[in-house]
């Protein structure tokens, strides 16, 4: 007789490994209850914000004029590695307290 194992449809091993493929009963998901659909829906709503043309154009008043130079020198440096400093952070530190102990 052979040494290779019969692996055919009446073979032991063949139910053994369709066995291990199919999900037990534990395994396989429950249906979803009428409360489980409602969260499930909610979670695909999106948020979304409409702002007016008033508050549009206050919010490019606060920023000032923007300097295409000088943003391309910072993402330079922030690509290169060398933007943050420990004088950089002190002060961005110094700052954020100043606000918190302003407000």
């Amino acid at each position: 007789m052979s040494e290779i194992p019969s692996i055919g449809p009446g073979s032991t091993r063949a139910a053994e490994r369709t066995a291990r493929l199919a999900p037990s009963r534990e395994e396989r998901p429950a249906s979803v209850s009428g409360a489980d659909q409602d969260r499930a829906s909610v979670a695909r709503s999106e948020d979304r914000v409409e702002l007016s043309a008033a508050a549009r154009a206050a919010s490019l008043r606060d920023l000032g004029p923007i300097r295409a130079e000088r943003v391309a020198e910072i993402r330079e440096q922030i690509r290169s590695g060398t933007y943050e400093t420990p004088e950089r952070l002190e002060a961005a530190v110094s700052r954020l307290l100043e606000e918190l102990d302003a407000g």
